[in-house]
């Protein structure tokens, strides 16, 4: 059987938001799942033009959404890197909500 034979399953993945080149995306949280080798939080937000980002959740991010419900406007500011009391770095966010009508 040939590669030609057979059909590719894909998982609808929206394109991740890159800390590095973005600080700040915002919209309405649509889907919330566990994705990816480690089982991460994943979180999809429908943009104002109609598109779709993900953004991987850490332990910042994941504490912050944990009461955020479906449906409601979200903004995730990436804050800088924070040393950590081990002496190690990880990422810092700020997450606004607002509810929408």
């Amino acid at each position: 059987m040939s590669n030609n034979d057979w059909e590719k399953i894909e998982i609808g993945l929206s394109p991740a938001v890159n800390w590095d080149e973005t600080k700040s995306v915002s919209g309405k949280l649509t889907d919330v799942r566990e994705a990816g080798p480690n089982n991460s939080k994943l979180y999809t937000l429908e943009q104002a033009d109609g598109s779709s980002l993900a953004v991987w959740g850490n332990g910042v991010i994941d504490d912050k959404m944990a009461k955020v419900e479906l449906s409601t406007e979200v903004k995730i500011d990436f804050e800088g890197w924070i040393d950590s009391k081990n002496g190690r770095k990880y990422r810092n966010f700020s997450v606004f909500t607002k509810k929408v009508d």
